[in-house]
């Protein structure tokens, strides 16, 4: 006879929950990361079926990581004064409501609503994950809990190329967004079973307020930048005009850094960026992510608008830039700490620079196979720079700022990946996006940002920061 209802063993269930634990987050990261890393491949696609240009499809990306930046340090302080769990289901569930109405949306107009508010989804779950896995809560695990998310990033960034492409191939490009309910709701369901309430430090949620109208203000004034960038051009807009859309932007951030500067816990603490090493290792890390998307965006387009391929077909082709950077990332982690990150920052953004200007020759006639060789050295260079500059910060970061500086360090990141689309796609629009040399000057910008980026990390990451915290 089968007992119904065997009692489980003592201890069974918090071990199998604190088993589940980093796959867990693991899974939120992962869901984050694939749909940022896959919507460039789709953009043709969907700039075809709503007759849109290449403002639009440039606000699809730009829309997400502008909120997303604007909304992570709001996240991380959620996390402190309620709790990392309520936040991160916040996040996957929002994340999953914006994913629904992106898969049915009529309208471009509807779809860019739909990613900025996939990217306040993201700016929970981010700062969720994060103090999930390093704030303490994972205990012994937490080793274990760091390397499962990174390995769940790694794998989305890898098939963001071609596993949205081959949905799109089987049915629409809609079905990354049906992918992302999928993903999110399974994983807020999880979660909710399987992890515990986290501990918060507590605090009043007035300050949530206060911070929540900070970023606001902030998403608008970049939003206002990105607007002066991508659609000045477009629009035929005035000097006068752009000037006085440059002016409004930073006369609200300048308000906002007063602001903060009068708050005893600001929502930025921006002192950070007096340590130079600190300031430089977030520049160049920022400066990697402007070349990486401005050139997947420009070359996902040529690939399929002007040369005839399919969006899995022009995953595939731009492929070996996630395979260069497989090859020397592992490298680059593993001597981090050995070698001076100047050795790998520099030679790897002359490198991705180098690639970018092979890349910067295409043409009409070009066989499919020219663009792998000049890929991979672009991979190959990008791979090298992240760690490196993850150990800069880290290394100029004081004792108890751990927190504010990852939330800054995440602000980087997100806004290079839209300045390098916004400058990409503003340099297309005004060469021509039907011809060659539109999309070999949009290259050549990457090129650009890549020496900068490599200069900034000769002159800027060695010796030490002299600021005090």
């Amino acid at each position: 006879m089968v007992e119904a209802n065997p009692v489980e063993p003592e201890g069974h269930g918090p071990r199998r929950r604190a088993a589940a634990r980093p796959l867990l987050l693991a899974a939120a990261t992962f869901v984050v990361v694939l749909d940022l890393a896959g919507i460039v491949i789709l953009l043709p696609s969907i700039q075809a079926e709503f007759g849109s240009g290449i403002a639009e499809s440039t606000w699809v990306v730009a829309a997400f990581v502008i909120v997303a930046a604007a909304a992570i340090p709001v996240g991380a302080r959620a996390t402190a004064i309620l709790d990392a769990r309520s936040v991160l289901l916040a996040g996957l569930l929002g994340f999953g409501l914006a994913s629904a109405v992106a898969a049915f949306a009529p309208t471009i107009s509807v779809l860019l609503a739909a990613r900025a508010a996939q990217g306040l989804g993201a700016g929970l779950v981010e700062p969720a994950v994060h103090r999930l896995v390093r704030g303490g809560d994972t205990g012994p695990d937490a080793k274990q809990a760091t390397q499962t998310q990174a390995l769940a990033a790694l794998l989305a960034a890898a098939l963001g190329p071609v596993l949205p492409a081959a949905l799109a191939a089987a049915t629409s490009w809609r079905a990354l967004f049906g992918l992302d309910v999928v993903l999110a709701v399974v994983t807020a369901a999880a979660v909710w079973r399987a992890l515990p309430p986290a501990r918060a430090a507590g605090g009043r949620s007035s300050v949530l307020m206060r911070d929540a109208l900070e970023a606001v203000i902030a998403a608008a004034a970049a939003a206002t930048l990105f607007f002066a960038v991508i659609d000045g051009a477009r629009l035929d807009a005035s000097p006068v005009a752009l000037a006085a859309a440059l002016v409004i932007a930073l006369g609200l951030l300048a308000a906002l850094a007063v602001a903060g500067a009068r708050r005893r816990r600001p929502l930025l603490l921006l002192r950070l960026l007096r340590r130079r090493r600190f300031a430089a290792g977030n520049v160049v890390r920022g400066l990697t992510e402007f070349a990486s998307l401005g050139v997947f965006f420009p070359l996902s387009g040529y690939l399929q608008d002007d040369l005839g391929h399919s969006p899995l077909s022009a995953g595939l082709l731009l492929m070996p830039i996630v395979l260069g950077a497989l090859f020397t990332a592992p490298v680059a982690e593993r001597y981090a700490g050995r070698v001076h990150a100047a050795w790998f920052l520099v030679p790897g953004l002359v490198c991705t620079a180098a690639g970018v200007v092979w890349l910067g020759h295409v043409t009409p006639g070009m066989p499919w196979w020219f663009v792998l060789a000049p890929l991979a050295i672009v991979g190959a260079g990008i791979g090298a720079v992240e760690s490196p500059a993850e150990a800069v910060v880290a290394s100029d970061t004081p004792a108890g700022a751990e927190e504010a500086a990852w939330s800054l360090g995440r602000m980087f990141y997100l806004l290079g990946i839209g300045a390098g689309v916004a400058v990409v796609s503003a340099v297309w629009q005004a060469i021509g996006v039907d011809v060659a040399s539109g999309v070999n000057s949009a290259l050549l910008v990457c090129a650009a940002a890549a020496l900068v980026g490599a200069a900034i990390a000769a002159v800027g990451t060695i010796g030490h920061s002299r600021a005090t915290s």
